[in-house]
């Protein structure tokens, strides 16, 4: 689910005409920029997870190429609240905004 909603924001702000840039690789991230990713971070959230063992660690997660999306402006700040409605009514739920939280 994390990643449709990173996909949803990734095409609403290229709708939008940001500069935000996606490769679809680590490789071609790399090739396009010349910088190297070092490392990744966890969300502070999932940290207590792993650390009870009720979530792999960061590294089996990910996938072995994952895809990159560098930001708009600078990373955000973990947590908050994200509302999303729906143009098209198709369910019960429609009317309504879908919210998640963290």
């Amino acid at each position: 689910m994390i990643t449709a909603v990173l996909m949803v924001l990734c095409t609403v702000a290229v709708a939008q005409g940001s500069n935000l840039a996606m490769y679809a690789t680590m490789d071609a991230y790399e090739a396009a920029t010349g910088s190297k990713i070092g490392s990744f971070q966890e969300a502070p959230q999932l940290q207590a997870l792993v650390q009870q063992g009720k979530l792999p660690p960061l590294e089996e997660r990910l996938p072995a190429d994952p895809l990159v999306v560098v930001p708009r402006d600078e990373v955000g700040v973990y947590g908050g609240e994200l509302v999303l409605a729906s143009l098209t009514p198709t369910t019960q739920f429609d009317s309504h905004p879908s919210r998640f939280q963290s």
